[in-house]
């Protein structure tokens, strides 16, 4: 009859009791019996909460992992570059007209074409020009314009149009060449 009260008991206190978090039990419960039923109470050692940060000693202080082996390689991520791209010029056909070679250029990511607008007007500086930025590094240059660069060039490696005009700037994309290929199309930003 003790054992079959004792275990009643314990299961209401188990169901009744919602835990609020994770927290470190210091030791195993330590129940109380007696030869009085009524006497039944289960005793458990409480918790070291820091009270400045509301935190328990399992919190502040995980346990030693002096025998763990060091993290495997794999585990270790290196920093993610969204976008990291390069810039090269690569002819100045004309004054104020600049073809530049850029490398390590993703289309679909928008820091990229925020990048080429650094860059372009960077190159420009205050005064009034035109960048045509190309993914290959071999582009032959024309003597005549209006672009100075083979359309079948743009086509395939053209990346976008920078133009400076005095007090605004404007950045286009390959689509305005025609260009196939995911991501060139979209791009169309302007400041003034």
């Amino acid at each position: 009859m003790k054992y079959s009260l004792f275990a009643i008991l314990l299961l209401v206190l188990v169901i009744s009791c919602k835990p609020s978090g994770p927290k470190e039990v210091t030791s195993e419960p330590e129940i109380i019996t007696s030869t009085d039923s009524s006497a039944i109470t289960p005793k458990v050692d409480s918790l070291n909460i820091n009270p400045e940060t509301n935190e328990t000693a399992m919190q502040q202080d995980p346990p030693s992992t002096d025998n763990a082996a060091p993290p495997s390689e794999e585990l270790k991520e290196a920093p993610v570059k969204i976008c990291d791209p390069s810039f090269k010029s690569l002819a100045v056909p004309k004054k104020n007209l600049h073809i530049i070679y850029v490398s390590g250029f993703k289309a679909s990511e928008f820091k990229c074409w925020s990048q080429l607008e650094e860059n372009g007007a960077k190159v420009c500086g205050e005064n009034s020009c035109v960048i045509y930025y190309v993914d290959v590094a071999d582009v032959k240059v024309n003597s005549t314009g209006p672009d100075y660069i083979d359309v079948n060039t743009l086509m395939r490696n053209g990346v976008a149009r920078f133009e400076f005009k005095s007090n605004y700037w404007e950045l286009k994309g390959a689509n305005i060449w025609k260009r196939k290929g995911k991501d060139y199309g979209y791009y169309n930003s302007s400041q003034y």
